[in-house]
Order: C-alpha cells, then sequence, then structure tokens
C-alpha cells in the first residue's frame, strides 16, 4: 500500500550455557542451550494514522552450535546458527481509534527463530 510505513524492533534476554568439549583448543566446537524472555513491537504509519502492537512472552528453548577459530590467545572467531521456540502470551494495542494494554492471548501458538553469524570472542 503507497505511503504506509512500518518498523519493528525486538528484545530477548534470558540466560544460556555453552560446553565447548575441546576445551581451549584453536579450533574450538560448542553447544549451546538457554531460556529467556522476549518483546516484539511493531508500528505502522500511513494516512494520516499509526498504531502500534506488541507482544511479549516465554522463549521456552534456544539451542546454538558452532565452531571458533583462534586469531590469538585472547581472539577466536567463528560460524554459529541457533534455532528456538517461543510463545506469545500477552498482547497490547494503540492507535487512533484508542487501545488496550497487557491482554492475555487466547489462541496462544508456538513460534520459531532459525538464526546465525558469526560472533568475535575476546578472552580475558
Amino acid at each position: 500500500m503507497a505511503g504506509l510505513e512500518c518498523s519493528s524492533s525486538q528484545i530477548r534476554f534470558g540466560g544460556q550455557v555453552h560446553w565447548h568439549p575441546a576445551g581451549n583448543a584453536a579450533i574450538d566446537p560448542w553447544v549451546g542451550l538457554g531460556s529467556g524472555y522476549e518483546s516484539l513491537k511493531i508500528n505502522i504509519s500511513g494516512g494520516g494514522d499509526s498504531g502500534s502492537a506488541s507482544f511479549s512472552g516465554w522463549e521456552f528453548v534456544n539451542i546454538q552450535v558452532g565452531v571458533d577459530f583462534a586469531l590469538s590467545s585472547a581472539i577466536k572467531i567463528g560460524p554459529w546458527i541457533s534455532f528456538s521456540l517461543s510463545q506469545f502470551s500477552t498482547v497490547s494495542a494503540e492507535g487512533a481509534g484508542g487501545g488496550f494494554s497487557g491482554g492475555p492471548i487466547d489462541a496462544k501458538s508456538i513460534h520459531q527463530y532459525l538464526m546465525g553469524g558469526v560472533r568475535l570472542v575476546i578472552l580475558p
């Protein structure tokens, strides 16, 4: 739709543990397991109106795998990939017609994320 602008932001926080079976080796494969909480906000504007919706809920599990390659004794770099299962449990919205805050989501469903990238590790 012409003139429609959208943006979103997300924050996820929680805890995780990593296991490095090779120890502090030059080629260091690892696996990780985590859990946490996430919040997603979507903003839409156009035609003189604007609105937003926010969703939040638990990330039940986050599984990661990767391998780090030593560049020096204190710096490693390497690829990683992660998969997580989450569920939003509350929603709030506001717009030109009013809004509501903090209501529960009755028809909850599981959503997932598949992410990857390169990480940089700086050891003490």
